[in-house]
Order: structure tokens, then C-alpha cells, then sequence
């Protein structure tokens, strides 16, 4: 099972006492965990163990140096995990988006959804699944527009007897016109509808909608959780597939990133000395 941080668990508690408000933001820098939380806390509210929920759209971009660590990682569950988020996105695009490219990559949405349903791995077909992402990566634009936004709305008007949840990851990067038009459904949110945001840099953010957003602050992981989900996950060529991870995401702190990975990879040695 995966582990989540503490303020995972709070959050979670909070929904199970009826005090969590339909509209959050999580705030924290990267590896602090939003993602894994936003999809624990939209499981718990859909009472759902799979992504694959047509109460559940996501909003986010791929990053193909993330779809390698995970898909490379020396686990079907792990892989299979890391296909529903993509299917997950996907289906958000398809449903919500207007993005003329989709049509383009339609045969290689195909083909995921084909190997996720058989939940068989090889090393042929992860190459080639890699390979698949990078395309849709490369001819599919994952920022949110206006119509999308409304979209959204009848949407979750619709069946209004239905949970959902709607997760929109990296809200900083929204614009002027999208960000007035998404203050229009926090303002008054439908009962059933929650509201799952996350942002790096919560200074981005208009006053307006971090008006109407009880915001939680996640720091990163310490040391020994940091191992335990390396271990889990990039148990095969971790320090290969660990830095390559890290680079993708911290390039303007190259130099701050390979420090880090030092510090990981020395205490990850002490510990099994220690063992």
C-alpha cells in the first residue's frame, strides 16, 4: 500500500467528520505528496479504489521522464497505477477539452487502455507504451480554457445525486479570463461537487479564489519516507531512474538536485549498513 504523508491523513479524517469545506488547495513544492494526496482524498470521497471513475476528471499535464520511472518500475501494480492516472487525464481531455489534436492521438490512447486491460508487461511493450505517452506529450496541449471551464460546469450540474470531484494540478498556471470563470463555480459550488486544487506557488494566485479555498500546506517528505517510496517504486536501476526523475523536474536547480540525490543515496547506504 502507499504511503502517504501525515497531513494526508488529517485531511482525510476531516472529510470522514464532515468539517472539510468543497473547495481546497494544497500548496507545497514538488515530491510533497499533492498528487498522491488529491488522488487518496478523491478515492475516499468517490468510495472508489480505481481512477478509472466517470466522477473523477483530472487536469494535468504528462511528463514523459515520470511516465518512464514509473513505467520502467518492477511492479504491474505500480505500472498499472501510473496508466489510470493517464487514463484518467485522457478522458478529461476527451470529454471537457476541444483540443483539435486528440484525433491524432487517439490510436495511442487505444493502445494503453488495451495493455492496461490485460495488466501484462514486458520489456517490449513498456518501450513501446513510453513511447505512445511521448507522442500524446508532444501533439496534446494540457492547459485549461474558458470552455473547458464550462464544460466543467454542466457537467457538475448534471446528476446532481452523484459525487465528483474535480482535481486541477498546478492552478498557478491558469489565466486571467480561465481564473474568472472558475471563481464563478467556487463561489456558489454545487453540494456534490469537490474542488481538489494544487499549486507550487500560491503567490500566482488571485485573492479571489484563494478567498474561497481553505489552503493546506504540505512539506517535503523526510528521509526515511522518501526512501521507503523509492524503494517501492524504482526498485529497478533506482539511482538511474531516481536522478532522471529528479532532473525533469528541478532542470533550474540542477546543481541543488544533484546534492540531493547525493544525500539520498549516502543515507539510503547507511541505512542498510545499519540494518
Amino acid at each position: 500500500m502507499e504511503r502517504l504523508p501525515e497531513i494526508a491523513y488529517e485531511i482525510i479524517k476531516e472529510y470522514e467528520k464532515g468539517s472539510l469545506p468543497n473547495a481546497i488547495l494544497f500548496w507545497g513544492d514538488r515530491f510533497s505528496s499533492k498528487k498522491t494526496t488529491a488522488i487518496a482524498l478523491a478515492k475516499k470521497i468517490l468510495n472508489t479504489k480505481t481512477l478509472t471513475n466517470p466522477n473523477l476528471i483530472i487536469f494535468s499535464s504528462l511528463n514523459i521522464i515520470e511516465a518512464k520511472a514509473y513505467l520502467n518500475a518492477n511492479s504491474n501494480e505500480v505500472i498499472n497505477k501510473y496508466l489510470e492516472y493517464v487514463k484518467n487525464i485522457m478522458f478529461t481531455k476527451y470529454n471537457f477539452s476541444s483540443d483539435k489534436n486528440l484525433k491524432k492521438v487517439e490510436i495511442n490512447i487505444n493502445f494503453i487502455n488495451d495493455v492496461y486491460y490485460k495488466n501484462k508487461y514486458n520489456e517490449t511493450l513498456i518501450k513501446e507504451l513510453i513511447k505512445r505517452i511521448e507522442e500524446i506529450i508532444k501533439e496534446i496541449k494540457f492547459n485549461i480554457t474558458i470552455n473547458d471551464i464550462r464544460n466543467i460546469k454542466s457537467w457538475a450540474l448534471s446528476e446532481k445525486h452523484k459525487m465528483k470531484v474535480i482535481y486541477i494540478n498546478e492552478i498557478e498556471n491558469l489565466n486571467f479570463n480561465v481564473y474568472n470563470a472558475l471563481l464563478k463555480m467556487l463561489e456558489e459550488p454545487p453540494l456534490n461537487i469537490h474542488f481538489i486544487l494544487a499549486t507550487r506557488n500560491k503567490n500566482k494566485i488571485p485573492k479571489t479564489i484563494l478567498s474561497r479555498l481553505r489552503v493546506y500546506r504540505f512539506r517535503q517528505e523526510n528521509r526515511n519516507l522518501e526512501i521507503t517510496k523509492f524503494k517501492a517504486i524504482f526498485n529497478t536501476n533506482e539511482e538511474l531512474t531516481t536522478e532522471e526523475y529528479f532532473n525533469s523536474f528541478y532542470s533550474e536547480e540542477y546543481t541543488k538536485l544533484k546534492e540531493e540525490i547525493k544525500k539520498i543515496t549516502q543515507y539510503n547506504k547507511r541505512k542498510t549498513r545499519n540494518i
